[in-house]
């Protein structure tokens, strides 16, 4: 076989390179699996109810999914609305959620099956360079470039340092690589490879396989120097090393392949994937090695270099001469690290590092599947699993779509909505955001329950809107334009005319206008004031002290045209006040005197019934005080003007035999006259005062129509429609029985088909509010369509419970019981922690059986590699041990191992650092022929330290070095066991083996199994 092997090596070397080429493209087709539901074992109740949430309700198995999570940190309103828009309409993104904790944000997108999640965080993080942390649900499941160049470069770095050349690395990285690349393209023939597994299948097989290639090349090396021709010591060499290579690749599969025979599918998984590249190893390490070897002889033999000299001869003596200690050591090793072993703790979960879960914990789901037969039941068992402790929600399409709430309960069970499925929220859901809220569901339940407002007075109206319109909470003041809020100010000013007009006079101080002087003026009594005196008798010189004591007696500021607010300032009054009078005196935006506007207020306001009644007598006097000063004014003036009025003029007057009027008077009468005729011109005017006063003092109810036609009279128009809409917020507000009960499918039923539709809501209700209805109300079918199937119902229950903890463990199994009590159908519990439950309960049996199988296989071939069960049993349980102290170190300091880093540790020690006893068995029999014990331990440490220091460096510093380099929890914990088991299998194989094959020296090199 060498010699074909040998002589047709250019054709296998060319057939290899060709099938590795179509390997590599292959790579690129191997469908990877990140779910791991997909290989629980067949008869398992979750992978049963697995099927029913696919097949039936359409839902995903994948307990990891895919999603992307950003968080920020301090940002404004307006940039979270614009983040999550952008985010929304990213590539490959179906929906974005938004969770906040302090300043902090959390943007949570949901993302399709075929998005990249890895080129959709670079994106983020090129768009977003102010977000703190951006992760995607598949961070660290498969190696990054970084990580595998390390571990090369370690790699190169060891097999430099213990080569006898500087070539022969290169050769055997070009060798080994070659069948990586069948081994993970040949991936592609099969339906899928565990994420895990793909991770760290090529590392692996390296480090595994390259003793292979360390046991070729120094057998040629030994060989060459015996013989002339290069290809005839390759033929010696390959028959030669066959033994040991093939023996070694065969323990290492078979311990490998013990993993199928696990229930738990991804033994399986990892089992076959790792094997296949072990068996590809050992192909190419007899195909394209010797081929690669022979090309370039010459290069090595230039390259040449010296080794690291290795203190043999003191390993040696050490072992002679504690031979016997070594033997107890061993002993009480085994069953010391056996009973630590026991003991040390199995964990079925890694977490990886996150910034975000500092600050948003992850949530646990779980899901029920229940038939349909038990629908009337699971709203109680809902409710009584939301009081277990860490339980923050618990849905069904019956607790959530058919079960009766009050308005608070409603507003609890929509926000609870927002966690139902992922990457919806509430208010997308269903409803627009700004109707979910206490007061606005009253409505909706009066509207639905109740009878309309029949009728409502208008001091009642004005006084709910003014409240509700103060309250920043309240969903009327929101929907209310400015200017319906500024006419109920208005009203409610007009109302309280009480306070409309201002003290006048108040004592030692009066209001002053811009620009004029601050003058005294006498203190008005409380009594009527009389006048004493004629006003054509007062003097000119009184009539000028006074006009330069009040701005009120100046006739020129009295009679100067004013607008509202100007007039205001003036005589002091609130500036909303003097408005609403110009309103009623029909002056609105117009202007008019001080005189003409204290003429108003005493012969028009003071005479209406519903208006005088609201001013005190108090007021009324400093009304009548205020038109006094001024018409005083004018009669003053008129005495100035008399002293000069020509005689003929007065003559004139005399004897039209008409009394004649100061012009003063004449100019205060005419100003009366424009307010009189301004007032009856306008007959409209009189029957809005009327109105006005009946709705102000009779409090009558008015229906919405008749109140619409009321504001309108007034000249100020208000949408029926509004003013309905009113009614029947108040009606929520204020006639809202606390026994109305709805259901969420009744409410949104009409919510969607009537409400949205009414007349009395057209006037906030816009399009886009309708349209996110109707959106919502579809997008609602559509994920309770996933929670309902035609024979087969979901029950969400959401927890904050760590994913692997025994708190998590106990209330599993209070579930499980209280689901057994309640269901008379079978139902089947699902969640990442029920898988972890499930494997947690079968894997003391299923460790035990692959343990029990790999002992005996191994056993096996290495007993008739030897001819020899002693050899077997010192190899065995040497690697054993080597096994139970890798798994007690795990358990220092509280620390657990991962069941998968157990399985993988167990088969590629077994397999593997097997092969380190067996190579140093071999040579010690070989050399036992004819040497004493002390000079065949010597001799045997010197044929076999290089190679079994430079594989067991590799094994260990390559998968130690990716425990730190990696991310996955998961992987890093596998790699990690890795490192430490084989450091203590290699001390042992190098401190321990040798003395105990000393110790039982006659009978491992008994005649008849060294032959």
């Amino acid at each position: 076989m060498s010699k074909w092997l040998v002589r047709y090596r250019w054709m296998l070397l060319s057939i290899t390179l060709a099938l590795s080429l179509v390997c590599g493209w292959l790579m690129l087709k191997v469908n990877i699996n990140t779910d791991m539901t997909l290989y629980l074992p067949k008869d398992s109740p979750m992978r049963a109810g697995l099927a029913l949430l696919q097949g039936e309700l359409g839902m995903s198995t994948d307990m990891i999914g895919n999603s992307v999570n950003v968080m920020t940190d301090g940002q404004a309103n307006e940039a979270k609305v614009d983040m999550r828009y952008r985010l929304s309409e990213m590539e490959g993104v179906e929906s974005v959620t938004l969770q906040e904790n302090g300043s902090r944000t959390l943007y949570q997108l949901a993302a399709k099956e075929d998005a990249d999640l890895p080129a959709m965080a670079n994106q983020i993080r090129a768009d977003f360079p102010d977000a703190l942390a951006v992760e995607t649900s598949q961070d660290g499941l498969t190696a990054d470039a970084g990580m595998l160049i390390g571990a090369l470069s370690l790699l190169l770095i060891v097999l430099i340092a213990m080569c006898a050349s500087w070539l022969e690395p290169v050769l055997f990285l070009a060798s080994t690589g070659i069948a990586v690349l069948l081994n993970m393209g040949s991936n592609a023939l099969l339906p899928n490879v565990s994420v895990t597994t793909h991770s760290i299948a090529a590392i692996l097989q390296l480090v595994l396989s390259m003793d292979y290639s360390i046991i070729l090349i120094n057998r040629y090396r030994q060989e060459r120097g015996q013989y002339d021709s290069s290809t005839e010591a390759m033929q010696h060499a390959i028959r030669r090393a066959a033994p040991s290579v093939i023996s070694s690749a065969m323990t290492t599969i078979v311990g490998l392949l013990m993993l199928v025979f696990m229930k738990l599918r991804i033994g399986a998984d990892l089992g076959i994937v790792l094997s296949k590249g072990v068996f590809f190893s050992l192909i190419c390490n007899f195909t394209v090695l010797p081929s690669l070897i022979l090309i370039f002889e010459k290069g090595i033999e230039r390259s040449k270099k010296k080794v690291l000299a290795l203190p043999t001869d003191r390993l040696a003596r050490f072992s002679m001469k504690y031979r016997v200690p070594l033997m107890v050591f061993f002993v009480l090793l085994l069953g010391g690290s056996y009973w630590m072993h026991n003991r040390t703790p199995i964990s079925f979960h890694r977490e990886a590092e996150s910034q975000i879960a500092e600050y948003f914990p992850q949530k646990n789901p779980f899901v029920i599947v229940y038939d349909n037969a038990d629908e009337d039941k699971i709203a109680q068992l809902m409710d009584e699993i939301l009081e277990e402790e860490g339980v923050e929600m618990a849905l069904s399409y019956p607790s959530l779509m058919l079960k009766q709430y009050r308005v608070e309960q409603m507003v609890a069970a929509i926000q609870e909505m927002s966690g139902m499925v992922n990457g919806t929220d509430s208010a997308a859901m269903a409803l627009p955001l700004d109707m979910v809220s206490e007061d606005v569901l009253r409505m909706v339940y009066y509207a639905a329950n109740g009878q309309p407002v029949q009728g409502m007075s208008f001091e009642t109206l004005v006084n709910f809107i003014l409240t509700q319109s103060k309250d920043p909470n309240s969903f009327i003041a929101s929907q209310m334009s400015d200017d319906i809020k500024s006419k109920m100010a208005m009203y409610d000013d007009f109302r309280r005319m009480d306070d409309m007009i201002a003290e006048v006079y108040v004592e030692d101080s009066i209001p002053t206008v811009e620009s004029e002087p601050v003058l005294s003026a006498p203190v008005i009594e409380s009594t009527p004031q009389k006048e004493t005196m004629p006003e054509h008798q007062v003097s000119i010189a009184k009539a000028e002290s006074r006009n330069t004591e009040l701005p009120f007696a100046d006739t020129i500021k009295i009679k100067q045209l004013r607008t509202s607010e100007e007039m205001a300032h003036f005589l002091g009054m609130d500036p909303s006040q003097a408005k609403m009078a110009y309103r009623l005196a029909k002056k609105s935006g117009e202007k008019m005197s001080a005189v003409q506007f204290v003429h108003f207020l005493t012969d028009d306001i003071l005479k209406r019934k519903a208006l005088a009644s609201m001013i005190s007598a108090e007021q009324r006097q400093q009304l009548q005080a205020l038109r006094y000063t001024m018409d005083s004014a004018f009669t003053a003036k008129s005495m100035i003007v008399e002293a000069i009025v020509p005689a003929e003029e007065t003559k004139a007057v005399a004897e039209a035999q008409v009394e004649p009027k100061p012009i003063a008077l004449v100019a205060v009468e005419a100003e009366k006259e424009e307010v009189t005729e301004t007032l009856e011109a306008d007959e409209t005017e009189d029957d809005m005062l009327s109105l006005l006063d009946e709705m102000m003092t009779q409090h009558k109810r008015y229906t919405a129509a008749e109140m619409a036609r009321n504001f309108a009279a007034m000249g100020e128009p208000v949408e029926t429609a509004l003013i309905e809409m009113l009614y029947m917020y108040y009606g929520g507000m204020k006639c809202y029985d606390n026994s109305w009960q709805m259901s969420l499918s009744e409410m949104l039923a009409f919510l969607g088909d009537s409400l949205m539709n009414d007349p009395r809501m057209a006037s906030f209700i816009t399009d886009e509010m309708r349209s996110s209805m109707a959106e919502g109300r579809r997008m609602m079918a559509e994920k309770l369509q996933m929670m309902r199937g035609e024979n087969h119902s979901a029950a969400v229950v959401v927890t904050g419970l760590q994913i692997e903890s025994d708190a998590t463990y106990a209330f599993i199994a209070r579930l499980q019981q209280r689901c057994g009590e309640v269901l008379s159908k079978p139902y089947y519990l699902i969640g990442e922690s029920v898988m972890m439950n499930e494997m947690k309960g079968g894997f003391g049996r299923e460790m035990t059986l692959v343990t029990l199988l790999t002992i005996i296989a191994i056993f096996i071939i290495v007993a008739f590699s030897f001819k020899s069960w002693l050899v077997a049993l010192l190899l065995v349980s040497t690697v054993m041990t080597g096994v139970f102290v890798d798994v007690s170190v795990s358990a220092f300091g509280g620390g657990s191992l991962l069941f998968m880093a157990y399985l993988i540790v167990q088969s590629i020690l077994m397999g593997s650092a097997i092969d380190y006893g067996i190579l140093f068995t071999n040579y010690y029999r070989e050399h036992r022929r004819k040497l004493s014990v002390g000079d065949t331990l010597r001799e045997a440490y010197k044929d076999s330290i290089h190679t079994i220091l430079t594989s067991g460096l590799i094994l260990i510093l390559v998968p130690g070095a990716m425990a730190f380099l990696v991310a996955d929890a998961t992987v890093s914990s596998i790699v990690g066991a890795i490192s430490i088991g084989a450091l203590a299998t290699v001390l042992l194989m190098l401190l321990v083996l040798p003395g105990m094959l000393a110790t039982c020296d006659k009978a491992v090199c008994r005649e008849k199994n060294i032959e």
